[in-house]
């Protein structure tokens, strides 16, 4: 998947990102401002501290990190069965499968998984 290779913080709780495949937009994050650890956000001077991380992924101080695949799903509008197999589950890094509800769960994706997966 797409690694984050630009951020620029926007007004709102939005953010313009570049990633690695060519793909730019914008991310609006504000659903999440006030949600469990999402709270932090209240304080606008913490969002704004929107950093890249060693793998691509957003980072907040060591205290929320976001994967770019979900920020990729914002920016795009695609779901994640448009870009993973089709088989309702996707293999991990170390060989291991997860079903798309476990990664949903988690916040890998925001949309959630279809019926029977």
């Amino acid at each position: 998947m797409a690694k984050i290779t630009k951020v620029k913080v926007l007004t709102g709780y939005r953010l313009e990102l570049a990633f690695d495949d060519g793909v730019c937009g914008v991310a609006d994050l504000s659903d999440l401002v006030g949600t469990g650890v999402f709270a932090l956000w209240r304080d606008r001077h913490v969002f704004e501290q929107a950093r890249i991380g060693s793998f691509g992924e957003l980072v907040w101080g060591n205290q929320i990190d976001l994967c770019p695949d979900s920020l990729y799903f914002r920016v795009t509008g695609k779901k994640p069965e448009d870009v993973f197999p089709t088989s309702g589950s996707v293999q991990g890094v170390l060989g291991n499968r997860y079903s798309y509800r476990d990664l949903f769960l988690t916040g890998a994706f925001s949309t959630p998984p279809p019926q029977g997966s």
